[in-house]
């Protein structure tokens, strides 16, 4: 009996607490290289998320320049009343299908309102308050000419949600264009970050549930 509790004293309850001892090294260690890969996870689906969304405004910045860098387009916004149903059939339509873009804005140097499209219904509203006071930051870094054909683009919150846009100045193909109105004229094309383009982002890019949260 005394030889038996020696043993377990001196030998089995040593090894069981080395044992424990073991196991709670090797949770705790699984459990940081555990945290370890969430975090550097999640640090790549950010810059997968982020190269999405830049895409998204590269492919919004050739949009625009290919819809304000032509003859017949900017001959009919430079012309001193806007007809708004060239413009529509032009570009309000195409926002109606939410592709590529589903705003569209017609607007001058000073960011005024010629002509609007949200999703295919035509909206009279201020540009610069819509999308989030950014447009007019961007208006002043392009060129204020009917010559030089530039884009810019960003990312903001508006009362509608999150919108991905790209502006560019007007500016027909051929420099024998004759244009009724002196001011530029700008293009604004917009995409709204929704559950069904966040949808269609994360099926591209492979990001599971891909969602906007405050």
């Amino acid at each position: 009996m005394r030889n038996l509790r020696h043993f377990l004293l001196m030998v089995i309850i040593p090894l069981l607490l080395a044992a424990v001892g073991v196991s709670a090294l090797t949770i705790d260690l699984v459990s940081r290289l555990s945290t370890g890969a969430n975090i550097e996870d999640h640090r790549r689906t950010a810059e997968v998320v982020n190269a999405a969304i830049l895409a998204t405004q590269n492919e919004l910045s050739n949009a625009v320049s290919d819809n304000a860098n032509w003859a017949d387009g900017a001959i009919q916004v430079y012309k001193p009343g806007i007809d708004h149903e060239y413009v529509n059939l032009t570009w309000g339509e195409t926002s109606a299908m939410g592709v590529l873009y589903d705003l569209i804005f017609v607007v001058t140097s000073d960011g005024k309102l010629l002509s609007g499209f949200i999703g295919g219904e035509q909206v009279d509203l201020d540009p610069h308050g819509f999308l989030g006071g950014r447009l007019m930051s961007l208006l002043s870094a392009l060129p204020q000419n009917a010559t030089e054909a530039k884009s810019a683009a960003a990312v903001v919150e508006t009362p509608r949600g999150i919108v991905a846009f790209s502006v560019g100045n007007f500016v027909p193909t051929s420099s024998d264009t004759v244009l009724d109105s002196p001011g530029p004229r700008y293009l604004v094309l917009g995409r709204f970050l929704d559950a069904g383009f966040l949808a269609e982002l994360g099926n591209r890019y492979v990001v599971d549930k891909l969602a906007l949260t405050p």
